[in-house]
């Protein structure tokens, strides 16, 4: 996989901002369920963008149109490849983990939904 220069720090600036997280949760929460969410969110947040900056990183065009259309076809597989990540995470969700989402979502303590919600 060839990208250009640029594009590969910020994805491994990405990747890098990305594991301290991990290893902030890591420290806080051991093996919980904050610390896998934050690394199932690095990889829904650094996948993509590599797959866009591999697919621009292609385009040797000089032709303006070929380069925005480049772009264009890019950012469509970057979306689509966020769907599929992100709606693969929440269909493996159990109902606990789901309820401890919106539970925090909503500022809630999380730590007395897992005796309320049938898994």
């Amino acid at each position: 996989m060839r990208i250009a220069g640029s594009m590969a720090a910020v994805l491994i600036l990405q990747l890098l901002a990305g594991l301290v997280v991990v290893a902030v949760c890591l420290g806080i929460s051991g093996l919980g369920l904050d610390s896998k969410s934050a690394l199932v969110g690095v990889f829904i947040g650094v996948i993509p963008n590599a797959m866009y900056a591999w697919r621009v990183s292609r385009t040797t065009k000089r032709d303006p149109q070929k380069v925005l259309r480049s772009h264009y076809i890019a950012e469509a597989v970057k979306l689509v490849t966020t769907f599929f990540i992100v709606r693969s995470r929440f269909l493996s969700f159990r109902a606990t983990e789901c309820g401890c989402f919106v539970c925090r979502l909503c500022g809630g303590d999380s730590s007395k939904l897992g005796s309320t919600i049938v898994g």
